[in-house]
């Protein structure tokens, strides 16, 4: 079994909003740490909530949406946040929010680049 992991998927350049993806057992458990909603997550519906950092303060309201294993792009759960601007401080902060809880860092030559189209965080 492969380590929970997470990164910013979108391409680099310049766009309204940006994907961190994290992708293994724990996604769910992990990305709980660092969003907010009212209503629990659901298989592939978006939902919106509040995404946080390391000290639980407000990064932005934005969208996440959980795909569960096995029909994902990697096979296991996967949970994406939405967060606005592509190259804001906001989306490396929301990345480097999901490694204090248990999740490793993608980098290009792992199982990540099955689905990270942009470089790691």
């Amino acid at each position: 079994m492969y380590e929970t992991i997470a990164a910013i998927a979108t391409p680099p350049g310049r766009g309204a909003i940006a994907i961190v993806r994290c992708s293994g057992s724990e996604a769910r458990q992990i990305v709980a740490r660092v969003f907010r909603s009212r209503t629990p997550l659901a298989d592939r519906v978006a939902t919106y909530g509040e995404i946080l950092d390391v000290d639980g303060a407000v990064l932005d309201r934005g969208l996440a949406i959980a795909m569960d294993a096995p029909r994902t792009v990697t096979g296991e759960d996967i949970v994406e946040l939405h967060v606005h601007g592509s190259r804001s401080w906001r989306v490396k902060r929301c990345a480097r929010s999901c490694m204090p809880a248990r999740a490793l860092p993608a980098r290009a030559n792992s199982r990540a680049a099955r689905f990270s189209t942009a470089n790691s965080i």
